[in-house]
């Protein structure tokens, strides 16, 4: 919310089921909905989702904490600091699996999950975008991306792209693993703005949050969409008055965005993606 509680709702009724004053400033929820990880940027801790109440810490204070996720499975967590430093972490006992330096530098970093659950994508070094392994840490590949400073990591349900926010070039950058390279960049003007950039991602479809607190959609690829169609790059919707966070659910059917004021609202997705 707008004072960094954290706040649970039913999603049928939007009535709110508990509320945490917490400080947060990173909220990440499990696929089951039963755990979620909150922090603010010196710790982040567990939350069962059930009993509204915080089960434990992990680790003690850090080094600015940049960003945070949970597994696909709920068993782990991961957390990205300042400097580089990427820790992988048990979620039932709060221990650490083990650390990395990535070798990022720059303000801010992020790191997300594969949607696999068995590798990490983080920030590394000299503008790149590094994927991590999850057994052991290390890291297996370096991709080249030319920008710096991410606002947050998403992946594709194939695991073949990764969708990067970016603080200042852009508002969302798509990366295809398989191709080694950029295919998509946002050339949205609204969005160059710091921090105001939020990012989800649906099949082939991009949505991003602008500094003029309009959600879009973008059709990068030129998909078939009904009833609305067109060249990549472009927007198939728009949703003024609306900001970061943004999130699609996993049918595609359902958008939920957050306001300036704390506000929660959900948009249903009025038509069929030939996915």
């Amino acid at each position: 919310s707008s004072n960094a509680d954290v706040m649970a709702y039913d999603m049928k009724t939007g009535e709110v089921r508990f509320r945490m004053a917490t400080g947060a400033e990173h909220v990440r929820v499990s696929g089951d909905a039963e755990w979620a990880l909150y922090g603010n940027d010196v710790a982040f801790h567990l939350l069962d989702m059930e009993r509204g109440k915080r089960v434990h810490s992990f680790g003690g204070r850090m080094d600015r904490l940049d960003s945070i996720d949970i597994s696909p499975d709920a068993y782990r967590a991961a957390s990205f600091e300042s400097g580089g430093i990427v820790k992988l972490w048990d979620r039932e006992s709060g221990r650490c699996f083990w650390s990395v330096d990535t070798g990022a530098k720059g303000y801010t970093g992020a790191v997300a999950f594969s949607a696999c659950g068995e590798f990490l994508f983080a920030k590394g070094p000299q503008e790149k975008l590094v994927r991590i392994c999850i057994a052991d840490g290390s890291i297996l590949d370096e991709y080249a991306m030319a920008y710096e400073n991410y606002t947050g990591i998403r992946t594709s349900s194939s695991g073949r792209y990764v969708l990067v926010g970016h603080m200042g070039k852009a508002a969302a950058i798509l990366f295809d693993t398989m191709e080694g390279k950029v295919v998509f960049r946002s050339t949205l003007v609204e969005c160059n703005f710091p921090y105001s950039t939020d990012l989800a991602f649906a099949g082939d479809y991009v949505c991003c949050a602008g500094q003029d607190f309009t959600v879009r959609m973008i059709d990068w690829r030129n998909r078939p969409i009904v009833p609305v169609a067109g060249a990549p790059g472009t927007e198939l919707l728009r949703i003024p008055n609306a900001h970061r966070p943004i999130r699609i659910s996993p049918n595609y059917r359902w958008l939920y965005t957050g306001s300036e004021k704390g506000d929660i609202y959900v948009w249903e997705l009025d038509w069929e993606l030939e996915i």
